[in-house]
């Protein structure tokens, strides 16, 4: 076989291996040729990431790698939680807070805040996060009720 033959073969053969060895937990990747963001979040599980307001909720574009080929680990579980915040939809006064810690800032309980008033008792509008309508913020948590009082 000649070189160069051999070397383009031994390269195809090993494209799977170095993008799965790529994979690691608490990553984004993304396949070179699809617009599509997914997270590993452990071992056996990975999820899609809803679109780019979530993205820049996790920290932005900057941390996902981009492979030209791309095999999760695991099982895909569908879309992704928002991490731990407070959001609002675009096309939504509500303000909603994600809370509770865990692994990755993705808490398991969410709540709506009742009025400015308590929203300034929280901090202030200005950590609210205002995303996407099309973002699924009960993703991994219960339906949102009425916050508690700070």
């Amino acid at each position: 076989m000649k070189p160069a033959i051999l070397a383009a073969a031994l390269c195809a053969a090993a494209l799977p291996l170095v993008a799965q060895a790529q994979t690691s937990v608490g990553q984004f990747y993304r396949q070179s040729d699809r617009p599509e963001v997914m997270f590993q979040y452990d071992n056996d599980y990975h999820c899609h990431v809803q679109n780019p307001s979530q993205m820049e909720a996790w920290g932005g574009f900057g941390l996902v790698n981009t492979l030209p080929r791309v095999q999760m680990r695991g099982e895909f579980t569908g879309l992704c939680p928002f991490p731990d915040g407070f959001y609002r939809l675009s096309n939504d006064a509500r303000v909603y807070r994600l809370y509770g810690g865990g692994m990755f800032n993705v808490g398991e309980f969410s709540c709506y805040v009742t009025d400015p008033a308590q929203m300034a008792r929280y901090g202030g509008f200005g950590q609210v996060r205002v995303i996407e309508p099309s973002s699924d913020i009960s993703i991994a948590r219960p339906r949102p009720g009425p916050c508690a009082d700070p």
